[in-house]
């Protein structure tokens, strides 16, 4: 009997902080992860994945340097291969617009830093 494979996780962050605890707590769960720190590279790495599938969810920060999360959650969701690709923004943003902005941009969730580790893990199974 064969496991099936890991889902995998990117995750677009430039907090060393958070980009820690998220890849010791997912790779806890059995995740595989990819982490960037910044939206270009974390472009190119879905880009690029081809004939591979790419990721099964991304954990993307929206105050990255030159591109924010808003414009790379745009162009993912309109891109024909990506745009299925569950979005979970995770910022510290906290008021009533940058949500709203969030899922206009095409987020699937929107989770306030600080966060609930539970409360991530949560939404990240509801969307896989």
């Amino acid at each position: 009997m064969s496991r099936s494979p890991a889902k995998q996780i990117l995750i677009v962050d430039d907090e060393t902080s958070i980009i820690k605890i998220l890849e010791r707590r997912l790779k806890a769960e059995g995740y595989g992860v990819h982490v960037f720190e910044d939206a270009e590279s974390g472009l190119r790495f879905l880009l690029e994945c081809q004939p591979l599938p790419p990721p099964d969810l991304l954990i993307l920060d929206i105050m990255l340097p030159r591109m924010d999360g808003y414009d790379l959650c745009r162009f993912i969701k309109s891109h024909e291969r990506l745009k299925t690709l569950p979005v979970i923004l995770l910022s510290a943003r906290a008021q009533m617009k940058d949500e709203r902005m969030g899922f206009e941009s095409g987020a699937d969730a929107y989770v306030r830093k600080p966060f609930e580790t539970q409360e991530l893990l949560r939404q990240i199974k509801d969307l896989l």
